[in-house]
């Protein structure tokens, strides 16, 4: 794969993406919801992960990324039906994601701690 060229547009600082990285990465906060053996929990690294759910169950999805590395997963009928009452981001995409993440985590050495470029000032 080689990367084309593109015009780039920043969408939000560096700061705020360092913000919204740093919360979608503790798995203390999602431990609530999803329990302390989660798909989302991926041991001995620190990896921001987010779910969803479409009102009416027709859509889930997982997204989660380190510094380098990025994985969505999406799961759906292909003909738009509902998927039922137990279909969510975390029993759906996540368990699908987190093979594709830690099968990537293998063939990618990294420090997986996400780091503000720069000293984050003036949040309230």
């Amino acid at each position: 794969f080689e990367q084309k060229e593109v015009n780039k547009k920043r969408v939000l600082s560096p700061e705020v993406a360092y913000i919204i990285s740093h919360i979608l990465l503790d798995n203390n906060a999602r431990l609530i919801t999803f329990g302390s053996n989660s798909y989302l929990n991926v041991a001995g690294l620190t990896i921001a992960v987010k779910t969803g759910t479409t009102d009416d169950k027709r859509d889930n999805w997982t997204i989660g990324w380190t510094p380098n590395i990025l994985v969505a997963t999406w799961v759906g009928n292909n003909d738009n039906s509902p998927m039922g009452d137990v279909a969510s981001g975390v029993t759906g995409a996540a368990p699908i994601w987190r093979r594709i993440i830690l099968e990537a985590l293998i063939h990618w050495e990294e420090d997986c701690r996400l780091t503000a470029s720069r000293p984050v000032r003036n949040i309230l």
